[in-house]
Parts: structure tokens; sequence; C-alpha cells
């Protein structure tokens, strides 16, 4: 465990099946359990029939599984029971989100930019009233709607992928949130829909003219007296030439572009824009870096 660092050891059998698990946590109670643990069997102290899973396994239903039983590493077996390797959560990570957190509740310790994410959902919360119905484009894997949940009398997700909107619908159901599997570009609601329309980190993902039109369409969706609240990151620049650290990223534009585009098409909206600094969101003044959020409110 200490020369692979992954805290877990699977136990094989000769003819190579997985025949247990030992943790560290195992090995601890053991510790506690018996003054020596010098001659203990690791069959004493093993788990045995471990959760597993196959090579035909998705990644979502992998990490589900790890969420559903709070444990980091699961190790994949043949249909005969033959050890193959394992998987473990940070790796899963790995693959599915470049982009995506997939982070699960009471998760412990989340990061900075973890901790950026919901910070921007809680702000986004704190402008919902009892019984608003609300939009969230791009929702991801659901973590955002269900803050949203708390307070709105029903919540709309929609994601283009598949395995987030399956994640969401696992991990983050509530009775008042609809995750929909659908491209932002594709959406149609009637107009005067929503009290609430969320787009948090989304208009840097899309191309200018679909992000002008999705804005266009938002404006029709939200009813009187409802808001859009949207985040991005302002456009940085470095030897006075663009510079975009992420490569995902098609559509970052400079604070003065993304500015006029938002008074543009919200033309009659009051319009209020804060700067994120971690957790705190101050107006926007001076600063021309970093993320710009958008509160544009429909007159009544």
């Amino acid at each position: 465990m200490n020369l692979n660092n992954y805290g877990v050891v699977f136990v094989i059998s000769d003819d190579g099946k997985l025949v247990g698990i030992v943790t560290d946590g195992d090995i601890r109670r053991s510790i506690n359990k018996w003054k020596s643990i010098s001659k203990i069997r690791l069959d004493e102290m093993m788990t045995s029939n471990p959760m597993v899973v196959t090579m035909d396994t998705s990644l979502v239903d992998a990490r589900l599984l790890m969420t559903k039983h709070q444990i980091t590493s699961l190790p994949i077996i043949d249909q005969f029971g033959v050890y193959l390797g394992f998987i473990d959560t940070h790796t899963i990570n790995k693959e599915l989100s470049p982009e995506r957190i997939y982070l699960v509740p009471d998760a412990q310790g989340p990061d900075e930019n973890t901790e950026r994410h919901i910070a921007r959902y809680q702000f986004a919360s704190e402008f919902i009233q009892p019984g608003d119905k609300v939009l969230d484009c791009a929702c991801g894997v659901g973590y955002g709607s269900s803050i949203l949940a708390g307070n709105a009398g029903s919540v709309t997700g929609i994601d283009i992928a598949e395995e987030a909107i399956k994640f969401a619908q696992n991990t983050y159901r509530r009775p008042n949130i609809d995750y929909q599997c659908s491209d932002l570009s594709e959406l149609v609601f009637t107009d005067n829909t929503f009290n609430l329309v969320i787009s948090l980190e989304t208009l840097e993902h899309i191309d200018s003219k679909i992000c002008s039109e999705f804005l266009i369409k938002v404006r029709n969706w939200i009813k009187p007296g409802g808001m859009l609240i949207a985040s991005s990151p302002m456009l940085r620049y470095k030897d006075n030439k663009p510079y975009i650290t992420n490569p995902y990223h098609i559509n970052e534009m400079p604070k003065a572009e993304m500015l006029d585009l938002y008074s543009d098409i919200f033309n009659g909206f009051t319009i209020h824009f804060f700067h994120q600094k971690q957790n705190i969101f101050l107006p926007l003044t001076t600063e021309h870096t970093g993320f710009c959020l958008v509160v544009a409110r429909k007159p009544e």
C-alpha cells in the first residue's frame, strides 16, 4: 500500500481469481483489535466477495457504485472471476471530466476550483423565490441543479453529455428536478416560461453565433420580472495577444465585448456585472480578467 499509494491491496488466488480486498482501514482496525498483527493472515482481516466491475462496465456506472458504497477503488474481473486490474476515483474523474466536475454529495475537502464552482451556484440560488421555475444550462452532473432546487419550485437541468445526465439522475435526484439530455442550440421553450435561467461556465464552450442565438432565446424564455444569471471567464492577454490556457474554451471574450453582448441582447433589462474572488462576488469595476457574472432582470 505504501508503494502504490492507493490504500488498498487485492488478494488473488493461485488461479488468478479475486478472493478479497484489504484496505488501510482493515489494517488499522486489526491493529486496534489485536496486540500484534505480525502473525495474522490476510484472510482474517480482508473483505471477501468485494464489490467488483467488469470490462464492459461504464465509467459512470463504476463512479456511481463508488459513490453509493463510499469506496475509492473497484477491482475489475472477467466472467470467471479472474482479476484483471482495478479502477479508482482519480482515474475515472480524469477520464470523465476535462471540464466537468463529478462532485459527489458530502464530498470531503473540495479543492479551490470546486469551491468556486459551488459558490457560483450558491450565488445564483440567492435570487430564487419559493415556487420559481428555474432552467439550468448546462447542468453538468447535477450538483448545481440540486443547490438551486433547495429554493425553487422546479428546476430543469439540461446538458449535452449523456453520461453527465445519467450521473445527475442517479446522484442528485430530487422530486423537483427534471434532467434532460439536449444540445443548447436545439432547446425549445415557450416564451415567459422561467423565472430564472442559469448558465454558468457555458458560453465559452459554444460558438459565438450559437452563443448569441442562445441568449436571444433565453431573453424570450424569461418571465417578466425574471432573471438570467450567467458566468464566463474574461479573455486574458499576454504580450498583447489573446491568452487562452483551456483548450475547451472556444469563445472567451474580452471584458468590453462580453459586456456589450449582454447589454445589446438584454436591452431594456436591468443588468449588473460581478467579479468573483474565490467565494466572494463584488461589483465588476476595473477587473479585466477572471470570472464575470451577469445578473440581468427583465422588466415587470
